[in-house]
């Protein structure tokens, strides 16, 4: 689905894109939407990081504006310890104020887990050991070191200013970033658009390509139509 998601902005013109980025922005509050967009062209961008969000969107500056990540009545995931301690934070107050808890480091079974707090966020289990972590949403609001980089045709992509970035949860269930991520340092930063929100905005776009497509040219129709389909009917 997220992939999907991506791909349909390759089958758009570009006014239906800054439609549909509007759509996944609708959980955004329009003040705070209309600050930090100012009218700019968005770009879909994927990081193509692991870890590293979904997608997002860069203006012509190939400044990050947008980062999305999606929940699909999918599990949170952490991200290790050993993969964030040690990296350059942002300069802000949320990810300064970040402190790594008392924890076991490195791989361990859960019985050797005596240094980590109760609460603690652990990867998934694999070979019989794991590692503890923290959301993956604070580790991508804390530091743009691991899945910041330069984009396919050459270019780099920045971000120094999370201010000036909307982190978006795209949830299938309409959670916010406090539900979804239990414990999550930097929940508050985060917008939820819901699928209802998502698809709300779509029907308008996919109603609004309907008029203006030629019966030749129904490639965007089908894959807006596609993509609806998915959230109505998950």
């Amino acid at each position: 689905m997220t992939k999907a998601i991506f791909e349909l902005f390759a089958h758009l013109d570009a006014d239906t894109q800054q439609l549909t980025w509007m759509a996944l922005l609708s959980g955004v509050d329009a003040a705070k939407r209309n600050h930090v967009i100012a009218g700019e062209t968005l770009w879909s961008w994927d990081p193509r990081a692991n870890p590293g969000p979904d997608f997002g969107a860069l203006n012509p500056n190939n400044d990050v504006r947008v980062v999305v990540e999606h929940k699909r009545y999918a599990k949170s995931n952490p991200t290790s310890y050993g993969k964030f301690i040690g990296r350059k934070r942002f300069d802000d107050p949320v990810a300064q104020s970040y402190v790594v808890p008392k924890h076991t480091t490195g791989q361990h079974t859960p019985e050797q887990c005596l240094g980590c707090e109760d609460s603690l966020w652990h990867t998934a289990i694999r070979k019989g050991k794991f590692a503890a972590g923290m959301p993956q949403i604070d580790f991508y609001r804390c530091t743009p070191d691991k899945w910041v980089r330069r984009l396919e045709d050459g270019g780099e992509a920045h971000l120094s200013d999370p201010t000036k970035v909307l982190w978006i949860l795209l949830d299938s269930r309409g959670r916010s970033a406090a539900e979804a991520f239990p414990g999550a340092h930097t929940a508050a930063e985060w917008y939820t658009t819901s699928y209802d929100d998502f698809a709300a905005g779509l029907w308008k776009i996919y109603e609004r390509a309907l008029v203006i497509t030629t019966a030749d040219d129904h490639e965007a129709t089908d894959h807006l139509g596609g993509i609806l389909e998915m959230i109505v009917y998950p």
